[in-house]
């Protein structure tokens, strides 16, 4: 398909038509992407192979080829849950996460100024530290009935994980 048949799609319906097919895109630059058409619209294509994703400009398309799928593993349908276990687990790892990470993800639900400082947990709202390895005894600061209720809420975070 040339530009100019490329450019002659104007509707959405004749664009998703190409949704999922294997594409071969020459560039005006001479860069030749091959991949799967993963979305399309009037200024922007993109390909996806197996490891990448190609953003390719409307512009600079000299040359769209389709091209019959051989490799039942190159469908979209396969990439999409290739992506999708991918994200599982990345989500999965995140879970995963270190206790004193857990910890801190914790307390910023309930306190917007919890940040980290080197190793330490801090909360500068109510002037109170938190020192490795995290336990209510490690917990420091001025503010001692703020020391008191944020030692609580670390002993009932613990006995819960």
């Amino acid at each position: 398909m040339s530009k100019q048949q490329w450019t002659l799609l104007t509707t959405d319906t004749q664009k998703l038509q190409l949704f999922g097919m294997q594409a071969k895109v020459t560039t005006n630059y001479g860069d030749v992407f091959q991949g799967l058409i993963y979305y399309c619209d009037e200024s922007i294509i993109i390909l996806k192979n197996e490891e990448d994703f190609f953003l390719i400009n409307q512009q600079q398309i000299q040359d769209l080829q389709t091209i019959d799928i051989q490799d039942p593993k190159q469908t979209l349908s396969n990439l999409l849950a290739i992506d999708l276990a991918a994200m599982a687990q990345e989500m999965i790892k995140k879970e995963m996460k270190e206790p004193h990470q857990q910890l801190f993800d914790h307390l910023q639900k309930l306190y917007r100024d919890v940040d980290w400082k080197d190793q330490e947990i801090i909360i500068p709202s109510i002037s109170i530290r938190i020192s490795p390895p995290y336990k209510s005894d490690n917990i420091s600061g001025d503010n001692k009935l703020g020391v008191e209720r944020l030692r609580k809420i670390v002993d009932k975070y613990a006995k819960n994980f």
